[in-house]
């Protein structure tokens, strides 16, 4: 029997949880997989008995995966619903375009500059020239006499910028 080794990342509260499994098929291990990685966040969300409940549901299930189990089937009026929500396949594409389309042009928008400034402080990337060091300089002397007046007066401006930052 062949093993498949297979690894799950879910997200709980903008958290990453990884998991990983094996088992006698692909399926089989991302189940197992699953199970792993939502154990103790399912346990905390629906309760042990409801955890439990779906993890028996895995182990006794055909190929040890849920795909294989019988599910109902959704009633037409729900699948109405979501090919409505979804669009047709050409406006979907359309969609699909435009979205590239907005994501090129940010790219240009916001990352060129950043690449001009970076070259024309820097003269293609070499950090190590005189103009460079020049340019640390003068911005670490600004820098500096920003903290001094900070904390010489924490009521003046620089004091207040210190204390929002």
């Amino acid at each position: 029997r062949n093993t498949s080794h297979s690894e799950v990342t879910m997200f709980v509260n903008n958290k990453p949880i990884v998991a990983s499994a094996s088992g006698g098929s692909k399926a089989e291990a991302e189940g197992k997989a699953i199970i792993a990685a939502a154990g103790a966040p399912l346990q905390a969300a629906v309760g042990t008995n409801l955890a439990k409940g779906y993890e028996s549901l895995f182990q006794e299930s055909p190929g040890g995966h849920v795909a294989a189990l019988s599910v109902d089937r959704l009633p037409d009026e729900c699948i109405d619903e979501l090919m409505e929500s979804l669009g047709s396949p050409s406006k979907r594409a359309k969609r699909m375009k435009y979205y590239a389309t907005i994501k090129a042009e940010f790219g240009e928008r916001f990352k060129s500059p950043k690449e001009k400034l970076s070259r024309k402080l820097h003269g293609n990337n070499n950090r190590n020239t005189e103009n460079a060091q020049a340019t640390n300089a003068a911005f670490l002397l600004e820098e500096t006499t920003r903290a001094n007046k900070a904390r010489d007066d924490p009521d003046g401006k620089q004091g207040r910028m210190k204390a929002i930052r």
